[in-house]
């Protein structure tokens, strides 16, 4: 397929976009050291891609200078042009095994990261095409997908908080058919495990996607192949670069609304709050749209926006006993997809907790049940006109209170409150209720303070 196809394939977007920076990890396949073109690489025909179709962007990687011959123009003053040189793959290299003494792409994430532009440009997009190598070396080829996954997280792990948090593309890589029967099988079989390597990196909240670059090779292999059956040539490098652009192009202006999520539950947690579940079926959205309901039928409205594959969200501050009725759908850049079936919930009802003791402080401390009596310390006197026939009355010394028995004794938090007329002002803290602790001291449940408001001690602090 000529180049100038490819340009013409892609659309314009009506809007450009900024892509930020890529970073290209990849092999010899990669760097197009040995595809017979000493001016291209798909690095270049992507360039190309995403310039002509109105996308800004530069290259990012270790690089200070460019190890691709012919390709660099002596300056990197122009830098559009010569910034897909600043990491162009490093031949013979493999996932993260030294074997052979290929060079151990994980292994150097680190060195990576704090090197050349990289040091400085941290990327927006990761393009990652790895692989090739560890198959053509048979080198431990049951856990090569496993090296995978441990390779984004490395690169993960190398992230501050102020960097991007970045796009990755997986490839699926070109044929290997150098011993046909062997080396056709392993790539299969590698390229079978990717796409779970791919979700599992999506269901820990990662922007991880799969990039086919094996079927569209496979499906030119004499046009677009070298003839050691192991590198595209210059065809091959400009078919990378169209499916490069078109996963890019995809997530950041995806030409479909996404999938609708579906499997919509609404699970009541308590008396306010109502727990949203749901599948996400879409690889491109870019968040999702939660409407409420109080009937299922109208007075819908958006409550929440939850990100790019969440799978879950707390509906909370709802009345107690109540039904409401919830629907979702994903959305991207091209549009929203259709709604989940409508799921409902009611809240349970609110429970008043029971009282551990309740005290009506009159008539001598007559307890109410559950009933724990009270006994008055010191002189504690009473007086009519209460709300029953008398009420307690405390001088404003310090040493003048009631106490509750130790019995009373909660493990948790739990709330003192009282209905208290204040006759005069006290120059001093005067306590209102207090416990025993077992060993004839105690300690302030509640207390007036100096300056006449209220105060409780709990967990030996003042609240």
């Amino acid at each position: 397929m000529p180049f100038l196809a490819l340009l013409l394939f892609s659309g314009v977007p009506a809007v450009a976009a900024d892509l930020g920076a890529i970073w290209c990890i990849g092999d010899s396949i990669t760097q197009s050291n040995a595809d017979g073109d000493p001016n291209g690489s798909p690095r270049k025909s992507l360039k190309a891609l995403l310039l002509t179709n109105g996308y800004t962007f530069s290259y990012t990687g270790d690089r200070t200078t460019t190890n691709d011959d012919g390709m660099y123009d002596g300056s990197f003053a122009n830098a559009i042009d010569n910034l897909y040189q600043f990491h162009s793959g490093i031949s013979g290299s493999t996932i993260g095994a030294n074997a052979h003494g290929r060079t151990n792409i994980t292994a150097g994430v680190p060195t990576f990261w704090t090197s050349g532009r990289l040091a400085v440009v941290k990327p927006n997009i990761i393009l990652i095409m790895l692989g090739t190598n560890d198959v053509d070396l048979n080198d431990d080829l049951a856990h090569a997908p496993a090296r995978m996954g441990t390779l984004i997280d490395t690169i993960y792990g190398q992230r501050s908080v102020s960097d991007p948090d970045p796009t990755v593309f997986v490839a699926q890589i070109v044929p290997n058919r150098r011993h046909l029967e062997t080396h056709t099988a392993a790539v299969s079989a590698f390229n079978a495990a990717l796409p779970a390597v791919v979700a599992a990196q999506q269901n820990i909240g990662r922007k991880v996607h799969l990039v086919d670059q094996f079927t569209p090779i496979n499906n030119n292999y004499a046009a677009t192949m070298m003839a050691d059956d192991l590198h595209p040539n210059a065809v091959g490098n400009d078919t990378m670069a169209q499916q490069w652009f078109a996963a890019i192009q995809s997530v950041v202006t995806p030409s479909a609304p996404p999938l609708a999520p579906s499997a919509l539950v609404a699970t009541a947690n308590s008396s306010s709050q109502i727990t949203l579940t749901w599948t996400d079926n879409a690889s491109n959205e870019t968040g999702f749209k939660l409407e409420r309901s109080p009937d299922g039928s109208s007075g819908w409205t958006q409550i929440a926006t939850p990100a790019a594959n969440a799978t879950s969200y707390g509906d909370s501050g709802l009345l107690a006993s109540t039904a409401y009725y919830y629907r979702l759908r994903a959305t991207n850049a091209a549009g929203d997809s259709s709604y989940t079936a409508t799921a409902s919930a009611t809240t349970t009802t609110a429970v008043t907790p029971s009282p551990i003791a309740r005290w009506r402080f009159e008539n001598n401390l007559v307890a109410e049940p559950p009933t724990y009596n009270a006994t008055a310390v010191g002189t504690v006197g009473y007086t009519t006109g209460a709300v029953d026939t008398s009420a307690l009355i405390l001088d404003g010394q310090l040493a003048n209170y009631a106490t509750a028995p130790f019995v009373i004794n909660p493990t948790s938090n739990f709330t003192a409150a009282a209905w208290i007329k204040v006759a005069a002002a006290s120059a001093s803290t005067q306590n209102l209720l207090q416990q025993e602790d077992g060993s004839g001291n105690g300690r302030g449940w509640l207390y007036r303070k100096a300056a006449g408001n209220l105060g409780c001690y709990l967990g030996g602090a003042e609240t």
